[in-house]
Formats: C-alpha cells, sequence, structure tokens
C-alpha cells in the first residue's frame, strides 16, 4: 500500500504533499477507505518537511490504522448516551427495567416487588416511552450499552 493509494484522488495526494512540503508544523490527516466489501477502516496520516540544509526536500511520515480506536470511541459514546437515557428513569423503572432485561414476565416481575400485574405494565409503559423505544429488543440493547459505558474512577 502506497500513500497515494490512501487518497480518494491523485490530486487530493498531492495536494497533501505540497500542504506537508511547504507548512512549518505537521500535517494530519484521517482518511476513510471502503473496501469492496463494505468494510471501512480509518488511517491516521502524519507527515512534516524535514529541514537538511542544501539537500532536497524530504518528507517523513507515518500512516496509522485507527479503525479500532475511532470503534472504540464511538461505543463508548453510545454506551455514555445509553447511561444518561437511563438515568431519567425512576428507581422503580430501573429496577423494572432490569428484570425486563433479565427475560422477567409481568407477572413474576410483579410477584418479586409485591406490586400489581398493571402496575408492571404502567412502568412498562412508562420507560418505553421515556426511552423512546419501540421493543424489548430495544430495551436490552440499551441496557447492554449502558452497562457497557465507561465507569468513573474515585
Amino acid at each position: 500500500m502506497t500513500l497515494a493509494s490512501l487518497f480518494p484522488t491523485q490530486s487530493d495526494a498531492k495536494s497533501f504533499l505540497h500542504q506537508t512540503a511547504t507548512a512549518e508544523i505537521p500535517q494530519q490527516l484521517e482518511i476513510e477507505e471502503v473496501a469492496d466489501s463494505g468494510e471501512s477502516r480509518i488511517f491516521r496520516v502524519n507527515a512534516c518537511r524535514i529541514h537538511s540544509a542544501g539537500h532536497e526536500l524530504r518528507i517523513d511520515g507515518l500512516v496509522e490504522d485507527v479503525t479500532d480506536r475511532h470503534r472504540a470511541a464511538v461505543l463508548a459514546r453510545e454506551a455514555l448516551h445509553a447511561q444518561a437515557q437511563i438515568e431519567l428513569l425512576s428507581p422503580r423503572e430501573k429496577e423494572v427495567l432490569g428484570e425486563v432485561v433479565a427475560g422477567g414476565m409481568n407477572k413474576t416481575i410483579a410477584r418479586r416487588f409485591d406490586i400489581s400485574e398493571k402496575t408492571v405494565e404502567r412502568h412498562r409503559s412508562n420507560l418505553m416511552k421515556k426511552l423512546q423505544l419501540r421493543s424489548v429488543a430495544e430495551l436490552v440493547r440499551l441496557a447492554t450499552q449502558a452497562e457497557n459505558a465507561p465507569r468513573e474512577e474515585s
């Protein structure tokens, strides 16, 4: 793989090299490359001009695959968002959420908390509305994301 092959066009590659050659500070750029399979990779290109008295211009650089870092950052943001959404729930709604995610039926949840099935249904309905979800599958996904949120160090 060559540096030029990362860029969408040859003119983009030439432009980046020209910018690097004329800049006083190192240049950084992220490029997303999508394979024929549809899988995308993200590369960070760092380059800087090397000064050498009396010699021709030289550019030094590093190309780094940062795809995994980007994916981890997206997952962390989604997890924090899910956690913030769940914080909108009342303590009882959070308890019902935990039971629903664990696969509990309304009747079982009602017995566990010594409340009526209608109350459990109301809590489930309220939490679905507050979280703007349409299915238990979406609810499980959100709860799973929230569990994966980065924990604050104490």
